[in-house]
């Protein structure tokens, strides 16, 4: 039986083989990233700032948000814009477990294991998880409940109406694009909690925010926030209008800028 057994995790690791989340790059089946994206990857780095999480060298927070804080482990750029490219828009769906094993240590680290009491995720449109089949939030939210073992809302927000895709609008209008574009359907489940909102990127903070004003319009005791990756203030001085073509877009393994963030 035993030998059965490695017979077919050798036969599945030739057909599926295990590849790096980061570049693609065909990896060990025990390994979960491979070495040089490890080396490279853009790791936002103390001394950090107490609200939007990025370096405080580089915070440009010029607003108050509904949130109370928001972290992550990377900058959005290099290798780890490529793994959330592949997860978001290629179906690389195992992603989630090694990304949400990052985020899960940078939220114990500044938030504590005890601090919250459900987690809530940036929430599509039916007709949007239709078309790309999953919700990246979402996965990302459920593999974060099983590490922090805090229990996941499902229905703690909805999209109340379709928008154009932040990444389609400029930096300025990402505001006006999510005003009315969530709520909250069953208040009772959110009323006096501590609530670890989660989502893929923060770039201006707009959909974050918005989130967290209906969550606290709901009774929510706190709102406080985990992405994945936060975009870097470089990618903030213009308008961001980006489409991707899911079929053919290159994933180029660009160098990061952010190495030696501090």
């Amino acid at each position: 039986m035993i030998h059965w057994n490695r017979i077919k995790r050798v036969a599945l690791d030739f057909i599926f083989p295990n590849r790096c989340p980061y570049c693609g790059k065909i990896i060990g089946s025990k390994e979960k990233v491979c070495a040089p994206c490890l080396e490279i990857l853009p790791r936002i780095e103390k001394p950090t700032c107490k609200v939007c999480g990025r370096g405080v060298a580089f915070c440009r927070c010029h607003r108050s948000y509904a949130f109370d804080r928001c972290v992550a482990p990377f900058y959005y750029e290099g290798n780890a814009r490529n793994g959330l490219i592949l997860f978001k828009f290629r179906g690389w769906l195992k992603n989630a477990v090694v990304f949400a094993e990052e985020m899960a240590q940078v939220v114990r680290r500044e938030y504590g294991n005890s601090s919250s009491d459900v987690i809530v995720y940036v929430p599509m449109t039916k007709h949007a998880v239709r078309k790309r089949g999953y919700n990246q939030s979402k996965l990302l939210a459920e593999e974060l409940s099983k590490q922090l073992e805090i229990p996941i809302l499902t229905d703690g927000l909805i999209k109340c109406k379709e928008l154009n895709p932040q990444h389609m609008v400029g930096m300025r209008e990402r505001w006006s694009n999510v005003m009315g574009a969530f709520c909250v359907e069953n208040e009772e489940l959110i009323c006096g909690k501590r609530v670890l909102l989660v989502d893929d990127v923060m770039t201006t903070g707009a959909t974050l925010d918005q989130c967290a004003r209906m969550l606290k319009q709901a009774g929510a005791r706190s709102v406080r926030c985990a992405v994945f990756a936060s975009t870097s203030p470089q990618r903030l001085v213009k308008p961001i209008k980006v489409a991707y073509n899911i079929a053919d877009a290159p994933v180029k393994r660009t160098a990061p800028v952010a190495q030696q963030r501090g």
